[in-house]
């Protein structure tokens, strides 16, 4: 294994060890990549006890906001009923 892998697991056990101090969490998930690992590595630790939140606002452009949600489909499933063509929120909860 090399120096950057070890790094790299050392610094996901610290990040893990911090989530767990916080006992719940609700993450702003924007589609993007830290977001997203962070929605996952708070998920793998936390399972319901973390809350991914995403919202379309006028500064968000609604192409982005349809990728971030076809990136939560697929990775994500939702914590509570939406209807996606009138999504103004949603909750996301990682698998």
């Amino acid at each position: 294994m090399s120096f950057t892998e070890i790094k790299t697991q050392q610094k996901v056990a610290e990040l893990k060890q911090i989530l767990q101090k916080m006992k719940s969490v609700l993450v702003a998930y924007s589609g993007g990549v830290d977001s997203t690992f962070l929605a996952h590595i708070a998920t793998q630790t936390l399972g319901d006890k973390c809350l991914s939140v995403t919202a379309q606002s006028a500064s968000v452009a609604q192409s982005e906001m349809k990728d971030a949600i076809h990136l939560a489909l697929s990775l994500i499933h939702i914590s509570e009923p939406t209807r996606p063509r009138l999504i103004s929120y949603a909750v996301f909860c990682l698998k």
